[in-house]
């Protein structure tokens, strides 16, 4: 029974409580690493525009990335060095952080950088980032097993690793963190259901980038990069000059004053399933978010949207600096602050709660630069969206009359509308990103595709009025049936996929929609899954053996036999306060048990292919290099081409491509008596017969070129 109980409370933390895992920090090759991977860019010293609360100020009133504030503790940057004072003692007098001013370590566990350039803070915890562009953090109170002001260099899970700037978040317009603990308390979703942050909380640093459209974050449970993101206001179209976030909750603002709100972190939009039950069907409860059995209770998905915010009294003049503030429990506790001038020309900030309809203004010495007030330019229209056609297929056969199209498709959130226009049948798609083991920098554009979740909402009666009858089977008894369907994403194509135990259901979907007899589309540029096969490679290096990639999955199917007879057998043997504990444990580690595994399968299957040729990898990595710097444009068949045209039997053949076949690794080698056929890697037996299908004269040899 013991044993049983502590199995329950293991799986149930697994993934949430990354303090707890066995990983430990790996600042040397982790930082040598990471300098590589993303090109982790220099920072230089914010201007002195930033210090709009003055030189020292007796005290912080608007957050910028030069001067902060916690609950107890104001902080401000002069000269590469933190300094900080209790808040709201006007008489005290500013000193160095930690007496040093800097990130430092007692157990030499990484090296302390020379200057700070940037730093944020929000409840008990403050961030700072060296001019290396490295995040060091430091808690004011105790958060589980983290000690008061001890510095942290690492973040994320399943290992802990520096988190770096880089390349996806250059020259970014700002960035903020938001942090939820015991103080904000619970979350309430859209249909008003409260549920319980729980011990750790929710914890996200979030950037801003360049465009002011795309908001880039990190999740402390996810890998510590930049690579998941938020859809801004405006269906992703709205263009922001600052952002601002306190306890989950963003405040964000365009160069023309246009203010919007919006509560979202990892676990609220519905990308967590192995730790929250999420539901697109209204299910309401009436536990209180006080209640921890609230944390396991179902979540209401989608959740908000962005809200717009008033604009400022008549004849007040904005600036872009804007400050947010957790004031209590629940969603609504929170104060919104923007610096500006009154009608009067008095210098302060307006502030209201998040829900007030009317600002008040209370004066402030601020120094505001020109520069920061609202101009009456209106941002100039975009369409974030991607458009995409293409067809169903149904075990490998296209279905007739199946044309559909996707025009309102965006990378960080749904919904999008798949149109089947052919058959007057329209199916919305939400969908959340899969949970993914190893670092990227900008999936879906860059380096590899994005997988998701997706689940299905329609109109049933529209569905039973559908003409084509393999789309109403398709969809049959899958209307808002969370996570029921698999989507994939490149800047190049879309493919939504559905399995049962006799079909094999398949919609492909690409830019131009030119997709002939060949659907197999899952493939990037060899020069894509070479560069990802040298991350996994040189990712390898953080755990022992090979095998522990993918040991997790293995793992987490053995602790699938404790039944859930078992766990209901433990809640009634216990009674009083023990009995509830151990029925919050056994109800999330049945939540956890049910997608882990299959979250798992799903990254070992994806990088499958790209680790067996890390495995080899290095032996071709110099002869790579050396034909990539002498030909800096080659495409995917150039490198083909490169690497067949060093295979001895293949001296004196002609090599032919296929350039309609869309991201295919393969192609012919024309002999003097016959056809090859060379895949590198892959297994799709319906190529050859295409081929076949366009010259039935030729007779193929089939081979597998094994190029790693």
């Amino acid at each position: 029974m013991k044993k049983l109980f502590f199995q329950i409370f293991l799986i149930s933390f697994l993934l949430s409580d990354f303090i707890f895992s066995s990983c430990s920090s790996l600042p040397t090759y982790a930082d040598s690493f990471l300098r590589t991977e993303g090109s982790p860019i220099f920072l230089e010293e914010q201007n002195s525009c930033e210090n709009i609360n003055g030189f020292f100020p007796d005290s912080i009133f608007i957050k910028t990335q030069t001067q902060t504030f916690s609950f107890e503790y104001d902080f401000l940057l002069n000269d590469g060095k933190i300094y900080y004072k209790k808040r709201d003692e006007s008489s005290e007098q500013w000193k160095l952080f930690q007496k040093t001013g800097l990130p430092f370590s007692l157990k030499n566990e990484f090296e302390s950088p020379k200057k700070i350039v940037e730093i944020a803070a929000d409840a008990d915890v403050l961030y700072a980032f060296s001019e290396e562009g490295k995040l060091f953090r430091v808690y004011t109170k105790k958060i589980t097993h983290y000690k008061p002001f001890e510095w942290i260099d690492y973040f994320g899970w399943p290992k802990k690793l520096p988190l770096y700037q880089n390349s996806s978040v250059k020259n970014k317009k700002n960035w903020t963190i938001g942090s939820s603990r015991k103080d904000v308390l619970f979350y309430e979703d859209a249909l008003g259901n409260q549920h319980n942050y729980g011990p750790l909380g929710v914890e996200t640093i979030t950037f801003l980038c360049e465009d002011g459209k795309t908001l880039r974050y990190c999740d402390p449970a996810c890998p510590s990069d930049f690579s998941h993101t938020f859809k801004n206001p405006k269906n992703g179209n709205f263009i922001a000059e600052n952002l601002q976030a306190s306890a989950s909750t963003f405040f964000i603002i365009s160069k023309t004053g246009k203010m919007y709100t919006r509560l979202v972190d990892y676990n609220t939009v519905g990308s967590n399933p192995m730790l929250y039950d999420y539901s697109y069907n209204e299910i309401h409860s009436d536990l209180k978010g006080s209640d921890a059995k609230s944390n396991t209770t179902v979540w209401f998905l989608p959740n908000e949207d962005w809200k717009i915010q008033p604009e400022l009294p008549f004849g007040s003049k904005g600036t872009k600096f804007i400050t947010i503030i957790q004031t209590g429990s629940g969603n609504y506790e929170r104060e919104l602050r923007i610096a500006a001038l009154s009608p009067d020309e008095k210098t302060g900030f307006y502030h209201k709660k998040i829900n007030d309809l009317e600002w008040q203004f209370t004066k402030a010495d601020l120094i505001l630069p020109k520069s920061s007030f609202f101009t009456k330019e209106e941002n100039q229209k975009t369409d974030n969206f991607q458009k995409y056609s293409g067809n169903l297929w149904k075990n490998g056969e296209k279905i007739e009359n199946s044309d559909c199209k996707i025009d309102d498709f965006h990378f960080s959130e749904g919904p999008f509308t798949l149109n089947f226009y052919n058959s007057d049948f329209k199916v919305n798609f939400y969908f959340s990103e899969i949970w993914t083991l190893f670092l990227r920098l900008k999936p879906g554009f860059e380096e590899e595709p994005i997988k998701y979740f997706g689940t299905a909402d329609f109109s049933e009666k529209n569905l039973e009025n559908c003409k084509n009858t393999e789309i109403k089977l398709l969809f049959k008894n899958s209307n808002k049936k969370i996570h029921n369907f698999y989507i994939e994403t490149f800047w190049s194509y879309l493919k939504i996929t559905f399995s049962d135990e006799k079909n094999l259901w398949e919609i492909y979907l690409t830019k131009d929609g030119n997709i002939k007899e060949c659907p197999e589309i899952d493939r990037i540029f060899i020069q894509k899954n070479i560069q990802i096969a040298e991350r996994i490679q040189n990712q390898k290096k953080f755990y022992k053996t090979e095998d522990d990639f993918f040991k997790t999955e293995n793992k987490i199917n053995k602790d699938k036999k404790v039944k859930s007879s078992q766990l209901n057998v433990l809640i009634h043997t216990k009674k009083g306060n023990r009995s509830k504990f151990v029925e919050f444990f056994s109800k999330k580690a049945a939540i956890f048990l049910q997608y882990s595994g299959e979250i798992c399968k799903i990254n070992k299957n994806f990088y499958k292919e790209n680790y067996d040729l890390s495995k080899n990898f290095t032996k071709y990595l110099k002869e790579y290099n050396n034909f990539k710097e002498k030909n800096p444009d080659f495409e995917c068949l150039q490198a083909i081409k490169y690497f067949a045209e060093n295979q001895e039997e293949l001296k004196n053949s002609e090599i032919i491509y296929f350039e309609e076949i869309p991201f295919y690794p393969a192609f012919i080698a024309k002999t003097e008596n016959n056809y090859i056929l060379y895949e590198l890697n892959s297994d799709f037996t319906k190529l050859q017969k295409y081929f076949l299908q366009q010259e039935k004269s030729v007779k193929f040899n089939r081979k597998k070129l094994n190029l790693y």
